[in-house]
Order: C-alpha cells, then sequence, then structure tokens
C-alpha cells in the first residue's frame, strides 16, 4: 500500500508491502523515494527530496512469512505535496552469493485533502411535513470512494438511526448512503414532533475519512411536524360589539419543536350582500365578492414572533354594521391550520338611545315613585342587563342635583340606575320633592361595546317636570248663592291653581273644571247636560274661555223650571290629577231658586169702590203684597 497507481493519504503514515525469494529466501530490503519519476535531484534523502541518485533506506519493519511483510516511514507531511505524483523504488537482494538484486518501481499521488460530502435535502434549520429522502453530493480532489450518513433524533434519548431498527443506535452512527458518491440518498422514517440532526461522511479513494462536519455542509438540523398549527382571535372577539378596531390581533402556535410562521387575515361585510374586503386595492373597500374570498387575505405582522401577531387594519368599518373576520395560519413545516380562527361581530361607535318616559317631559306629578325608561341599540336590538344607565336629576330653582341621600348637592351628581333586557328604573332613594318646584331629569347609556362601550352625552335625552301636589280652587260667579233668578246662562266661574305661582314657584295649571247641576226640589235629580237622572254621578265638561275662567251655556244649561231650587257644584283638577274634594258654600257650592212668577199686590185700603177722606185712617193707601220663591222686591 499504496498499490502501483493508487493513492496514499496522509492519515497513512508507512508504505507496505511484500517479499519473497526462493530458494535462498530474501535477504535485504531497501526502499527509496523520488518526487519526479526518478530524475536526479529528487530523491529523499532523508531530509528533502533532492538527492542526485536513489539514497535506499532500511524498512522500519520486516517480518518474515509466507510471504513475507514490511513497512517504511515515508516522509513527514511536510515534505509531501498534495496530489503530487511520487516513484517509490524497492531494492531486494536475496541470500544467494553472489546475492541476486532486483529493483522494482510503482507510483502513487499523495493526498492530504480530505473528502466532503455536502447535504442538499433537508436545508438546515428547515421544517418539513412530510416523509422525504435525504440527499447530497461529495467530492475529493482524486475521487470520493464511498459516502455514509448518521441520522440522530431528538426522541430516545437522542438515538441514532439503524436501518431496519430504528433509532436505538449508539452515535454517530454511520450507514452507507444509497444512489452514486455524486448523487446520493438515503431514507429514514420521520417521528411527527421531532428534531433531527444529520451527518454527511465521504470516504475518497485513498482511504481519506471526512472528519470534520461543518454546520449547513455536512451537518444539518431540521425539524419534522405534521400537525397543523393553531390560530386564536384577541380581537374582535365573537358574538361581541366592537368599537375600536383600528388595530385586530390574536394568537398563534404550534407544538414545540414546531413554529408558526404566517398569519393571514380576511373580513367580510355581512349586512346587505355579502363583500370581502379588499386589501389590495388602494381604497381598500369591501368591492370583493364571494366568488374572489381566496385573493382577499392580508398577511399580520409580529412584534417578536408570530405567537401574537396583529393588523394595522385600516378597514373602513361602518358602524352598525355586522362583519366577519377570519385567521388562518400555516407554521414553518407548510401546515395549515385545519379550522379558520373566526369572528363574528358588530362594529358599533355609536352610542345607544335612552328615553325617559317616567316623568314624561313637560308633564305634571304629585307622585314621584320613580324615574324609569326605556334603552335601545343598534345594531343588534335591546342592551344586555349589564348595560349601564345614568341618570340626574336636578331641582330647577336652585340647579342642585340629588345624589341619593339628602341633602340636595350644588356639584354634579349621578345616579345609577337598574337595567333590565331593554327598559331601566330608579325607584329607591329618591327624594321627597317639594310641591310647586319644577325638576329636570337626563339620562344617557353605555353599551355593552368592547373597550368600555359606547356612552351617550348628558342632555341629549331628558325630561322636565313640575311637582304639584295642591288641589286647584274653584269659584261660582254666577250664580251666587242664596239668589234667585228669572234667567241664568251661562253658569260660570273662575279657577285657579295652588301654590300660587311667583318667582320661584310654579304649579301644574288647572286643566278640568267640571260641574254637577242638582235639582234640590223634589223631586231631586241630577242634569247630565241632556236630561234629569237620579246619577248623582253626572258631571259635566266646563268650557275655559280664558286660562282663568269657565263657563257651560247653550244646551248644556237645563230649561230652569219657575219655583225650583237648584245646586251648582264646581270642581277643578289641575295637571298634575290633583283634584277638589270639598265644596264650600259661595265660593264652590251654590244654591238658587228661579223664579220667573210675578208677584202680586192688592189694596186694603180704601177698599175697592170705597172713598177716601183726608183724615183718620183713610189718610194713607195700604195694601198686601206678595211672591213665592222669589220674595217681594219692591211695591210702587
Amino acid at each position: 500500500s499504496p498499490p502501483n497507481g493508487g493513492q496514499l493519504n496522509s492519515e497513512q503514515d508507512q508504505i507496505s508491502g511484500t517479499a519473497q525469494d526462493s530458494p535462498a529466501g530474501v535477504g535485504t530490503l531497501e526502499v527509496a523515494l523520488s518526487s519526479s519519476a526518478g530524475t536526479a535531484g529528487s530523491w529523499w534523502d532523508g531530509a528533502s527530496f533532492s538527492g542526485a541518485a536513489p539514497l535506499y533506506q532500511s524498512t522500519a519493519s520486516y517480518v518474515r512469512g509466507s510471504p513475507d511483510t514490511w513497512t517504511w516511514e515515508r516522509p513527514p507531511d511536510a515534505a509531501m505535496k498534495n496530489g503530487h505524483l511520487y516513484t517509490l523504488s524497492v531494492r531486494t537482494a536475496d541470500r544467494a552469493q553472489p546475492a541476486n538484486v532486483r529493483f522494482q518501481t510503482s507510483v502513487f499521488t499523495y493526498d492530504e485533502e480530505a473528502p466532503l460530502a455536502t447535504v442538499q435535502v433537508p436545508a438546515d434549520g428547515s421544517y418539513r411535513n412530510a416523509q422525504f429522502a435525504i440527499s447530497g453530493v461529495s467530492s475529493d480532489n482524486l475521487g470520493v470512494s464511498t459516502v455514509a450518513v448518521s441520522v440522530s433524533s431528538s426522541a430516545n434519548n437522542g438515538g441514532c438511526y439503524e436501518p431496519g431498527s430504528g433509532f436505538t443506535a449508539a452515535c454517530p452512527n454511520f450507514f452507507p448512503a444509497g444512489g452514486t458518491v455524486g448523487a446520493w440518498t438515503v431514507s429514514v422514517p420521520f417521528d411527527d414532533g421531532k428534531s433531527y440532526l444529520i451527518l454527511a461522511r465521504a470516504v475518497d479513494v485513498s482511504g481519506g475519512t471526512q472528519t470534520v462536519f461543518d454546520q449547513g455542509i455536512s451537518s444539518v438540523t431540521f425539524i419534522f411536524d405534521a400537525a397543523p398549527p393553531q390560530a386564536g382571535l384577541i380581537k374582535p372577539r365573537d358574538g361581541k360589539r366592537e368599537r375600536d378596531l383600528a388595530l385586530v390581533s390574536g394568537t398563534a402556535a404550534d407544538a414545540a419543536p414546531g413554529a408558526p410562521g404566517l398569519t393571514q387575515v380576511r373580513v367580510a361585510k355581512l349586512t346587505g350582500s355579502l363583500k370581502y374586503w379588499d386589501p389590495v386595492a388602494g381604497t381598500g373597500q369591501f368591492t370583493r365578492d364571494p366568488s374572489e374570498s381566496e385573493l382577499v387575505w392580508a398577511t399580520a405582522a409580529y412584534t417578536g414572533g408570530w405567537a401574537d401577531w396583529y393588523l394595522s387594519s385600516g378597514i373602513p368599518f361602518v358602524s352598525w354594521t355586522q362583519y366577519r373576520l377570519e385567521s388562518r395560519t400555516w407554521d414553518l413545516a407548510g401546515n395549515r391550520t385545519v379550522d379558520y380562527s373566526t369572528a363574528t361581530f358588530y362594529y358599533d361607535t355609536d352610542p345607544p338611545a335612552v328615553y325617559i318616559s317616567s316623568p314624561a317631559h313637560g308633564s305634571f306629578a304629585n307622585t314621584f315613585p320613580h324615574i324609569s325608561g326605556t334603552m335601545e341599540d343598534m345594531p343588534a336590538g335591546s342592551l344586555s342587563s349589564a348595560t349601564a344607565v345614568l341618570v340626574r336629576l336636578m331641582r330647577h330653582r336652585d340647579g342642585y342635583y340629588w345624589d341619593g341621600e339628602a341633602p340636595w348637592k350644588s356639584y354634579i351628581s349621578t345616579l345609577t340606575a337598574q337595567t333590565f333586557i331593554s327598559s331601566w328604573t330608579i325607584n329607591t332613594f329618591l327624594p321627597a320633592l317639594q310641591s310647586g318646584a319644577s325638576y329636570y331629569v337626563t339620562a344617557s347609556a353605555k353599551d355593552d361595546a368592547e373597550d368600555g362601550g359606547n356612552r351617550g352625552a348628558m342632555g341629549v335625552y331628558s325630561a322636565s317636570v313640575v311637582y304639584d301636589t295642591h288641589t286647584p280652587v274653584s269659584y261660582i260667579t254666577a250664580p251666587f248663592n242664596g239668589f234667585s233668578y228669572k234667567s241664568l246662562s251661562p253658569v260660570a266661574g273662575t279657577m285657579e291653581d295652588m301654590p300660587a305661582a311667583g318667582a320661584s314657584v310654579v304649579n301644574a295649571g288647572v286643566g278640568l273644571v267640571e260641574i254637577q247641576v242638582q235639582r234640590l226640589t223634589p223631586p231631586a235629580s241630577y242634569w247630565t247636560g241632556t236630561a234629569w237622572s237620579d246619577d248623582s254621578g253626572a258631571w259635566l265638561t266646563a268650557s275655559t274661555p280664558t286660562a282663568s275662567s269657565w263657563e257651560i251655556a247653550g244646551s248644556s244649561v237645563p230649561a230652569w223650571a219657575h219655583g225650583v231650587r237648584y245646586m251648582v257644584l264646581a270642581r277643578s283638577r289641575d295637571r298634575a290629577g290633583n283634584q277638589e274634594t270639598s265644596f264650600v258654600a259661595g265660593q264652590s257650592s251654590s244654591a238658587f231658586h228661579y223664579d220667573v212668577g210675578f208677584p202680586t199686590a192688592a189694596l186694603t185700603l180704601p177698599v175697592d169702590g170705597g172713598t177716601l177722606n183726608e183724615q183718620g185712617s183713610n189718610a194713607q193707601l195700604t195694601g198686601v203684597a206678595q211672591d213665592w220663591p222669589a220674595g217681594v222686591a219692591s211695591v210702587e
């Protein structure tokens, strides 16, 4: 070794061979080496290749046998040149006398360059999701003889692959590659979720073995990941209402050692005709049809890693519109999420409407048991019971606010209402209101949109109410109590509400005046407006020519009967619902006689046909007079 025409690699320090002779046997064997085909000045002289003639040197070892074997220490590496052709001369003498001497020459090429095996598939640091053949190439200045591969797994305590036995061998464990040295392949079964280390080793024709495995060339790591990743949405949330979507975000995960590698997002508008957001067009509008849904995926961004991704949307969301946002994730091995992460939501930037039903705006009240109303939000209809309604109650007179505890406060205070599906109320801790005062109520609601909800401004929805528990007062001016009348129409009077209005006092104002006409002379009865009846509940609604006067006239006035005594009662009810229940004679109660009969008068002195003298009892005229029911007022 090396054979004639062969190679000697730098790992071989000795040249070896055999010798034999018969019948004398080999006596001596010596070796000389030339660096230039035996020319003068090319022979190894023990220090350099500069000897003029061969300098035969003894062997390092010689062992007699059949045949004999020998070794010779070649010149050191520093004296030899890589890829250079050397001529070896062997001089052998037998034991015959005189000896027979024979010269034999051979040539070899010195090789100190290691071969190199390169892994082409898979790429270093890559991810794979399907079974594949490891493949690569090899190279050497003189030629590659064989290629072997060692594959270790992160499983089984880092065991190495042994063909036919799996990853059970100690590492490294090189086994022959298939194919050719110029295009070699190896097939190994890979398990999901494992990382692998591949080492490729070449041996050249000189027997030189590769010992250095540079990362990315002869040493390659990769991850085999056949499982799909998972995707999640943080914002928007499914089934919610969103008010701030300048940024949509989510998560992506993959079972180790896999890792997410890309997340995409698409958005569909569900309200009206189904349309998709076009992230490519300059306008960025919802213009794409469902048939183009695979063309509208937008690539998200990340900070630090795909585990937390985001998309600065710039999406032209419109309030009161329903949308669907979908995300999908690929891992670094090319696996995609099986199911898209989906959120169907409403975009809602408008505060809910809150209506005050009690007290009604511009109303008058004599009780104040609660403040209540309704609410609605678009586009999802009624609000949930968790939605907040805030209320302010202010006293107009001084601008003070009620905060649930006396006294009234000079600063703005807010009450929290109890909310239901679509209504709200405050029925506890309300103040005792003062009759003759007006109050202001305003309310705002907050919906359940994400990021704190949309809250309306105070003052948009409001109501003012006058609180009045005083009853009004009625006066009858025609007829007068105790008078007698021969004609009476209309029946009239005045009214006023209490408390008397002033600079800081308000009242509800009279809203209704009713009159009852009773016939006191038997048979007692009540005027219904068209007939007399025994219905004591018959009241007539008076007209109000002015804000402070009332009357009944025309056909509403009964045909009064001569000699009959009547009673007229008047009662007023203000707009807060306070009504007179007692009657004062000469004020709201008036009794009178109706009298259309003529009075009668008769002379008693002188008698009819008699005489009258100037003296005595006949000096004056005397007589009698009578009238009923009014009585005689005067005789002339």
